[in-house]
């Protein structure tokens, strides 16, 4: 399947709204392995999460750190919006996680610690960012799980898919009446409407 100027290699996951692809592409430099998340056809149906799909592109422009995926591109197919992210190209921490479980070995106290400085390096971007008018924008990740944070072989961790990510009062409601994520990794703040 082609999206755009975009070949997709493989289906990476399926998601309880979008649909995960790695792809490729031609650049001057060569071939360019990449990321696309694009709705699935039901979640198109679905007006509150087609915005909140159009409120990550738009986060996503704006998301310029090095512990956030960078998004590089967003395109239409068949009037279907769809986002383009730069690939990192090691285990998601819960793979990462699962890994050394299995081994049963603890992670050095040194690389936990490093994992964590740069999964709050970019969560602390990420609450700190401003409006193009220099308005805060009280964003809360909301997802902020091992599955969402990707690591490289170099070194490098990433935050990833702030599909549900909340602005202020982007939902239009108080904090407490939209609680969203995984029960495991919803902020006490969340859980208490704040």
């Amino acid at each position: 399947m082609n999206l755009g100027v975009y070949k997709t290699i493989d289906r990476l996951a399926v998601g309880g709204t979008a649909e995960i692809y790695r792809a490729s592409h031609r650049t001057l430099k060569g071939t360019e392995i990449v990321i696309i998340k694009q709705l699935t056809a039901e979640s198109q149906a679905d007006e509150e999460l087609r915005t909140l799909f159009e409120l990550e592109a738009d986060l996503g422009r704006r998301l310029d750190h090095p512990n956030i995926a960078r998004m590089l591109d967003m395109g239409f197919q068949k009037g279907s919006l769809y986002l383009v992210f730069e690939y990192l190209d090691g285990p998601n921490l819960r793979r990462l996680l699962d890994e050394a479980r299995r081994r049963e070995l603890l992670l050095p106290f040194e690389l936990s610690a490093a994992l964590l400085h740069q999964i709050l390096d970019g969560l602390h971007f990420a609450h700190e960012l401003r409006s193009n008018s220099d308005e805060h924008l009280g964003l809360v990740h909301r997802d902020v799980n091992a599955r969402n944070v990707l690591t490289s072989f170099d070194g490098r961790v990433a935050l990833i898919d702030f599909g549900i990510a909340r602005t202020q009062g982007f939902e239009g409601g108080q904090a407490e009446e939209v609680v969203r994520g995984k029960l495991g990794s919803v902020a006490p703040e969340q859980l208490r409407g704040e």
